[in-house]
């Protein structure tokens, strides 16, 4: 299903399921969706940020936040996070800031 945030500090990016959607569709390889959890509780959003950071790091993504940063939806780590798995998307597309200005 799609998952659409309004903002960097969005709830919904809390249970770490938009992040792991996001490095999906980046990396199909490093996210092993059958981890993926609801997100319901505490330990089940725990455990799906935890994933995102292990996966995050499996596509060659610069990592600069904890697993505490997703469950606490913190905008400015988040934003580094999806700058960092966008990043990823442009090298793996081989596109330059030049081509995605254009778009």
């Amino acid at each position: 299903s799609a998952l659409q945030i309004s903002c960097f500090g969005d709830p919904l990016l809390r249970t770490g399921v938009f992040v792991l959607q996001l490095l999906h569709a980046v990396a199909p390889e490093c996210v092993d969706l059958k981890l993926l959890l609801e997100g319901s509780t505490a330990s089940e959003r725990q455990l799906n940020a935890k994933l995102a950071i292990s996966s995050a790091h499996k596509c060659g993504a610069r990592v600069f936040l904890g697993w505490e940063d997703i469950v606490q939806a913190r905008p400015k780590m988040m934003l580094s996070l999806l700058a960092a798995a966008m990043r990823v998307d442009m090298q793996r597309k081989k596109w330059s800031k030049s081509q995605i200005l254009e778009q």
